[in-house]
């Protein structure tokens, strides 16, 4: 699945982070824990990327939005790594 093992999302070793910046616009990508050490910034094939949530907690957040669009749903994630991560 996406290159991310099963046992890290089971292990919460795998987190969210966006290309660039924090917001709507920005690429997501999932990553493990042990390919970017943990860090908030770190670069890849000449991309950038900054951190944005763990995949678990996203996932959490996700189920309390059930019925809510798409935007509805990524609004809250972002709001949510952004003022209460």
């Amino acid at each position: 699945m996406l290159g991310i093992s099963e046992e890290a999302l089971e292990d919460g070793e795998v987190a969210i982070y966006m290309e660039n910046s924090l917001n709507l616009e920005s690429e997501v990508r999932l990553f493990e824990a042990a390919e970017t050490d943990d860090l908030l910034e770190f670069q890849k094939d000449g991309v950038q990327y900054r951190y944005m949530l763990e995949a678990n907690l996203a996932a959490e957040l996700l189920e309390g939005a059930k019925g809510s669009g798409p935007l509805a749903k990524a609004e809250r994630v972002l709001h949510y790594a952004i003022y209460d991560a």
